[in-house]
């Protein structure tokens, strides 16, 4: 056996392992580009977290990657003639709205559906800034009945459920700075770098959370083995 060999993850554990370091890297990874832009942006420092910006891309980019990882889980869990209304069909759904979301980042859905409720007259709800906050308020609800539903198939990994649950608790954050934030004046810049930041790194956090979920899967393909 060769010293490569001899350090190589031969184990579930040695993955886990692994898998956890790079799902933390790619946080931190997100909170410096974060940074990075913030001082790119001058005297703007939101420049690069305004719609279309490369923050916005790069979020497409890290739901797409969740998208394809889940598609990964999706096809184990089939392959293990699990029922698809207790495991399978959790992750089918998480590919499919990773997909979703990427394409709403770049092609801005919501804001769009929230200008058509607006030019048809719809009450403005109350604390809300805008009629796209209604949206995305319904994808809140969607996904938490989604979650709810499959609420065992989450549970039954507390390793990944640390890293969702940290991915869910900024982007609760980063929409309650869009639902209450100041949106005039030059304060809008630092609330909208908050806001996005707080998108970005938890996308980023689920993202990993996905990939620890996803060991056994994706980490014999991704890692050495012995």
């Amino acid at each position: 056996m060769t010293a490569g060999q001899a350090t190589a993850p031969t184990s579930e554990g040695d993955r886990s392992e692994a898998l956890t370091r790079i799902a933390l890297i790619l946080i931190l990874v997100d909170v410096l580009v974060c940074v990075l832009a913030v001082v790119d942006g001058g005297n703007r420092p939101n420049r690069h977290f305004i719609e279309g910006g490369i923050i916005t891309w790069l979020n497409a980019l890290q739901l797409l990657l969740s998208a394809g990882v889940a598609c990964l889980i999706y096809r184990r869990r089939t392959a293990e003639n699990v029922p698809p209304g207790e495991a399978a069909g959790f992750w089918l759904l998480v590919a499919l709205g990773s997909v979703y979301l990427a394409i709403d980042e770049v092609a801005t859905i919501h804001e769009s559906i929230g200008h058509y409720l607006q030019e048809h007259h719809v009450p403005h709800p109350p604390l809300l800034n805008g009629y796209g906050d209604v949206v995305l308020l319904l994808y809140g609800v969607l996904v938490l009945a989604i979650c709810w539903r499959f609420r065992r198939e989450i549970w039954r990994d507390h390793q990944s459920l640390k890293f969702l649950a940290l991915g869910a608790t900024l982007l609760v954050v980063s929409e309650s700075l869009d639902f209450f934030g100041v949106h005039e004046g030059r304060e809008r810049f630092w609330w909208s770098v908050a806001e996005e930041s707080c998108k970005f790194t938890g996308f980023g956090a689920m993202l990993g959370g996905v990939l620890l979920r996803a060991r056994g899967t994706v980490a014999p393909r991704l890692l050495p083995m012995g």
